[in-house]
């Protein structure tokens, strides 16, 4: 893999100017995660083709500093329990434990009752891509 690049300009995140880091769209471990299941790989639509390409989205939208917040508020603990072919599913294994809230023929949890569910990193994680894109 070539080393990341750099180019200036402002933080999707921070909003400071500055050097920004060539970010993954979807986070890397997420994308190894994609490719080691064994799942088609993704459809990558550029201006002259369209092609199913194992190729990961990148963009310069991060500065150094909220990358490194970003892994370490959110984008680690989602990895860790996110679905892994082979190896299960952390975060619905928490939730199948837990007791719903609401049964009117739809089931529905509240995070913040499972203590295991580290609901601000999970929430970070959600809200910074959502900001980023």
């Amino acid at each position: 893999m070539p080393p990341m690049t750099m180019k200036s300009g402002t933080c999707s995140l921070c909003q400071s100017c500055g050097e920004l880091r060539e970010s993954h769209l979807i986070p890397a471990a997420a994308y190894k995660l994609i490719q080691r299941s064994g799942s088609a790989p993704p459809v990558v639509i550029k201006a002259a083709v369209t092609i199913k390409k194992h190729e990961q989205a990148t963009a310069h939208i991060l500065c150094e500093n909220c990358e490194q917040r970003f892994s370490k508020n959110g984008e680690q603990w989602v990895m860790e329990h996110c679905f892994r072919s082979g190896e299960g599913f952390k975060l619905k294994d928490l939730i199948d434990a837990s007791e719903p809230v609401m049964r009117n023929g739809l089931k529905a949890y509240s995070a913040a009752n499972i203590p295991q569910i580290n609901v601000s990193k999970l929430a970070y994680f959600v809200a910074r891509r959502a900001a980023s894109l």
